[in-house]
């Protein structure tokens, strides 16, 4: 017996999401898309309440004169 899929977002398109063609708008469609996921997310416990607070990870550090990439021709780039 397969298993009946279950709705998880349903919505209805806006007339604000309409273009000048009567056609929806591509990036509304990435709109729904990520409501979607959301939806998804929230679904299978990965919303706000289901997950630890993430670190905050440190930013990779830019390269500073000291340790600019080098590149000459057909060479390697390779660090300072």
């Amino acid at each position: 017996m397969a298993a009946q899929a279950e709705t998880l977002y349903r919505t209805r398109v806006a007339d604000a999401w309409v273009d000048y063609n009567g056609h929806m708008n591509d990036a509304e469609y990435a709109r729904v898309f990520s409501l979607a996921v959301e939806a998804l997310m929230d679904r299978i416990g990965l919303d706000a309440a289901g997950r630890p607070a993430t670190p905050t990870r440190s930013t990779p550090s830019r390269p500073t004169s000291a340790t600019a990439a080098t590149c000459t021709g057909a060479s390697r780039c390779g660090w300072r």
